[in-house]
């Protein structure tokens, strides 16, 4: 897979995605997918060699080591158990170069008719601290595509996701944002939905810009980089237990139900003729009807005689019911 010059200067680099895959036990043909992204950035621009500096410090701990971290907590977490779909565990490279990683994974899954039900991307996931320094470390942002504007795959599943973390991390929320990401921003689960499979995308409540894509430096009393100890390990575990818990409920599930087409019924060139009703006794008047029992045991109802041909049906005596 290779990267453009634009973005890495010297010319062009090939990158290798790492994944993991648990094979599933008895539908191995679904596949779950859990993501985050190994590679980080500069903001810099290098005027000699031509590009985004390539040789400063880029530690990248939060965009996107905490998403990786999520990954290989889910890894071992999930590897000694069995489900019915299989999982793959994927740390993609060159997402910072325009999701080269996950659109090569993706496209290769489309390519083998893999069935994709879910792909979450972890992105950012690793800070609780916002720019304006209160602490948010309740919930996780939870992205979701909608091609149509109204609902997707990717909604619905993002809707189930929800639900499993309120049931197994208590006190914490996967909070729905139904956009496919930040404005102007993007991210691995986007190559999953442009190939058409469900995909999602965690990431933290308030992101701090001077931790992303900077060059690590102080400049005018604020700490610039993207750091370590700009992270939240607590708060970082509680994503990933999310993210276990996602990944164990869908492998477990059922498959969603398959849409057929069926042939449709031959049409009835003319209509049988219609019953008549003379034969039927009258109908009672409101001084005649009977009074309804006060016994739940026992209830008159009128029987309902399907006539062939399905236009009318005639109402003809009683039956009892208990």
């Amino acid at each position: 897979m290779l990267a453009t010059k634009r973005r890495l200067p010297g010319g062009a680099a090939r990158g290798a995605n790492v994944i993991a895959r648990l094979e599933g036990a008895t539908q191995p043909k679904r596949l779950v997918v859990v993501s985050g992204h190994y590679d980080s950035i500069n903001s810099k621009y290098d005027a000699t060699r031509g590009g985004i500096d390539s040789t400063g410090d880029a530690p990248g701990a939060d965009d996107d080591a905490s998403g990786t971290a999520v990954v290989i907590a889910c890894a071992r977490a999930l590897a000694s158990m069995r489900f019915a779909a299989s999982i793959e565990l994927a740390a993609y490279t060159a997402e910072e170069q325009g999701l080269l990683g996950s659109a090569a994974h993706a496209s290769a899954l489309k390519a083998a008719g893999a069935q994709v039900e879910l792909a979450i991307a972890n992105d950012i996931v690793g800070a609780s601290r916002g720019p304006d320094g209160a602490v948010r470390d309740g919930y996780v942002r939870l992205f979701s595509p909608c091609p149509n504007g109204l609902d997707s795959p990717a909604r619905n599943a993002a809707r189930h996701v929800a639900e499993v973390a309120a049931m197994y991390v208590p006190g914490f929320e996967a909070r729905l944002i139904f956009r496919k990401d930040r404005f102007g921003r993007g991210g691995d689960h986007l190559s999953f939905d442009q190939a058409g499979f469900a995909g999602i995308r965690f990431t933290e409540p308030r992101e701090n810009y001077a931790h992303q894509h900077q060059n690590v430096r102080e400049e005018e009393g604020t700490s610039y980089g993207d750091r370590v100890e700009h992270l939240d390990f607590e708060y970082l575990a509680r994503v990933a237990r999310v993210n276990a818990a996602a990944i164990a409920e869908w492998a477990s599930a059922p498959a969603p139900p398959m849409i057929t087409s069926s042939p449709s019924p031959p049409r009835r060139t003319s209509s049988p003729p219609r019953p008549s009703m003379r034969s039927c006794p009258p109908k009672p008047t409101m001084q005649s009807r009977p009074s309804v029992p006060t016994s739940t045991s026992l209830l008159e109802v009128p029987r309902m005689t399907r006539v062939p041909g399905g236009h009318e049906a005639a109402l003809c005596g009683s039956t009892k019911t208990s």
